[in-house]
């Protein structure tokens, strides 16, 4: 089973889940909730995302030699202020994709203690708080004057300068199919 089948069966078990709880005389009525049931409108539709707070595992060049698979591209750099930082702007544009409004994300983020106490104990304020805070204000600001977000990253995400050295033996690729070792 894919994961687009695993996410379809447990959203038909789901629903048979909620429909076992509803018993509606009314046909009419019963139409329009089996209606909004089949629309799938009780629950967000999923959305695949990146997950910048997955567990470490084996190296990419490590799993990639398991599988036998021909890898031979520079790994980027682990930046724990990178990954920081990322991680915040996807804070920040989640909540904006979810329509929460700031008052209610400054409320949200009092709600994870732990990351509080870490945050003063090592930062002496609730960084994270903070930083979130900020983010979400400049995407406001960009959507509010029609101009794009400008990402604190620098580099941006992705850029080759984060990335390790080339091995000696890598090939890379540049636009127009040019190689060069």
């Amino acid at each position: 089973m894919n994961v687009f089948e695993l996410q379809k069966k447990l959203i038909d078990d789901y629903a048979s889940y909620i429909k076992s709880f509803i018993s509606i005389q009314d046909q009419r009525i019963q139409d329009k909730v089996d209606a909004i049931i089949d629309e799938e409108l009780l629950w967000p539709t999923p959305r695949i995302a990146l997950n910048p707070s997955f567990a470490s595992s084996d190296r990419i060049d490590e799993l990639v030699a398991k599988k036998g698979c021909d890898y031979d591209s520079p790994l980027f750099r682990w930046d724990e202020d990178r990954r920081f930082l990322l991680r915040c702007e996807l804070d920040a544009a989640y909540f904006h994709l979810y329509g929460i409004a700031r008052e209610d994300v400054d409320y949200i983020m009092e709600t994870f203690p732990i990351v509080k106490r870490k945050d003063e104990a090592q930062h002496k304020e609730y960084r994270t708080k903070r930083v979130i805070l900020e983010c979400y204000n400049a995407m406001k600001q960009a959507m509010a004057s029609g101009m794009p977000y400008q990402m604190r990253l620098n580099p941006p995400p992705a850029d080759p300068k984060v990335a390790h050295l080339a091995r000696e033996s890598a090939k890379v690729v540049i636009a127009g199919n040019q190689e060069v070792s």
